[in-house]
This record gives C-alpha cells, sequence and structure tokens, in this order.
C-alpha cells in the first residue's frame, strides 16, 4: 500500500512531536501571544500538521534520517528548493505559497533563534510571483443549482420504493454537499461533526452547532439545517452511515458523522 502524501502526527519522529506538543501547550501572556501556536485555531494547527507532515515525508522518501537529524538540520537550501519545486507540479502557486508559510511558522516556533532570513526570504518571493500571476476568474453556480444536484444526487442512490440504499458512498457524498449549501461553516468543522455534539435535534429541528474552541473566530457558532434536507440526513444517520461502518472500527469512529 502507497504512503499518504502527508506523514501521519503519530508517524512523526518523535523529536518533531515532542516539539509540537511544547509549542502548543507554551502559553504566552503578552500582547504578541495571539502569533504564537498555543493561540492557533484547531483548524490552523490541522492546517499545520498537514503541511508539516508533507515535508517529512518528502524528507523520508529523499533518505533522510528523520530520527537522527534535528528538524532544523533537516531544512537545507537544497532541499527545500527541491521540495518546493517538486510541490509545485501539483499546487497552484498561492496555495505553495501557503503550504511554506505554515512550515515555516512551526519552524520558527519550535527554533525562534535560528536565522531563518533565507526561508523567509523565500516565501516572499513566492508571494510576489503568486500576486503577479493571472487570476483565474471562476464559473460561478448558485447555490440553489448546488444544493439541487445535492438533492438529486442522493435521490439517485436511494431504490425506487426509498427502502433501499444502492450507493452509500454517493448518498454520503450528496449530504456532505448539501449540508455545505446550507450551512456554510469552515471546511474543518464540516468535517469533524459529531452526532449529538456539533449536530443535534432539540425538538424545535436540527441544528449544526460550533462551540468556541472549535472555531477560528473563537465564536460560538450554529445553523438551522433546512426542512429541505432533513429527511435526507435522517436516512444517513439511520442507514447509511450504518452501512458505511466497519464493525472494526466502530469504537474508532465513535459518533463522528461521516465515515
Amino acid at each position: 500500500m502507497s504512503k499518504s502524501i502527508s506523514m501521519k502526527y503519530k508517524d512523526w519522529p518523535s523529536i518533531d512531536r515532542n516539539l509540537y506538543q511544547k509549542c502548543i501547550q507554551q502559553h504566552d501572556t503578552s500582547f504578541l501571544a495571539v502569533a504564537g501556536p498555543s493561540s492557533w485555531a484547531q483548524s490552523s494547527k490541522n492546517l499545520v500538521v498537514f503541511s508539516y507532515g508533507r515535508w517529512l515525508r518528502y524528507c523520508e522518501q529523499t533518505g533522510v534520517d528523520l530520527d537522527h537529524t534535528a528538524p532544523t538540520e533537516r531544512v537545507t537550501k537544497e532541499r527545500m528548493t527541491a521540495f518546493l519545486t517538486l510541490e509545485r507540479n501539483r499546487l497552484a502557486m498561492t496555495t505553495l505559497t501557503t503550504a511554506l508559510s505554515r512550515i515555516m511558522s512551526f519552524l520558527i516556533a519550535i527554533d525562534p533563534a535560528y536565522d531563518w532570513t533565507w526561508l523567509r526570504s523565500v516565501s516572499r518571493y513566492l508571494k510576489k510571483i503568486g500576486r503577479c500571476m493571472p487570476v483565474k476568474h471562476p464559473k460561478f453556480v448558485h447555490a440553489a443549482d448546488i444544493f439541487l444536484f445535492a438533492r438529486h444526487l442522493m435521490d439517485q442512490c436511494l431504490s425506487e420504493d426509498g427502502g433501499q440504499i444502492q450507493d452509500a458512498r454517493a448518498y454520503r457524498d450528496g449530504l456532505i454537499i448539501a449540508m455545505m449549501i446550507v450551512a456554510p461553516a469552515r471546511i474543518g468543522n464540516i468535517s469533524d461533526i459529531k452526532i449529538n455534539t456539533n449536530i443535534i435535534n432539540d425538538g424545535r429541528g436540527w441544528y449544526l452547532r460550533f462551540s468556541a474552541c472549535e472555531t477560528k473566530e473563537d465564536k460560538d457558532d450554529e445553523w438551522p439545517l433546512s426542512p429541505a434536507l432533513i429527511p435526507y440526513l435522517e436516512i444517513y444517520i439511520e442507514h447509511v452511515r450504518p452501512a458505511l461502518m466497519r464493525p472494526d472500527l466502530r469504537g474508532e469512529i465513535g459518533c463522528a458523522l461521516w465515515i
């Protein structure tokens, strides 16, 4: 089985995991603390972990002994240049710039005394190139049309009498699309929805709720779900979700809405 493009946190070298935990647990009470890792929202932490995990995967694939080299020792100009060149083949310039910014923010956090001047210069250069590139004007599709598409996708997955699910995965994907239309929360929040914690039926109707600690803005967020979505949601929870859940993963998945 091929390895994922980004190394999962649990597979990071112990030195990197320990440094990451130290960073996010440090509580700086100064007025500059807002910029520190301990103040990052969970969604930001997830993105940093993914981007840095991608860097670790590249280092591993190019023969770096991750367990016996410090994070700063791995970041040579030659290696970072080769990494960014490779990433440019699959990422847009603005996405590449953002990914580098996340990697750099973690590296600076774990060793602020190290001379990161050259890496900052690379980041500024990529940003400058990104600003000069022509803007691609997207073709906009009205949200109502996307919602109709999602409903049509889910309807196609049901048997004619509505009693059987013919394609559970496609039904789930349709519900995710519809959910993002009626409750346009951040993608990180949508992907982490938990039953009875974030998605709740309080007797008046179904709501999608996120507490302040779960949102990037550090504010409570609530979205009442459209009545047009409710029948599809209930079919998913009662029939589709159990069909997607492997018996050996029930304990690991817990109350996660998406399987």
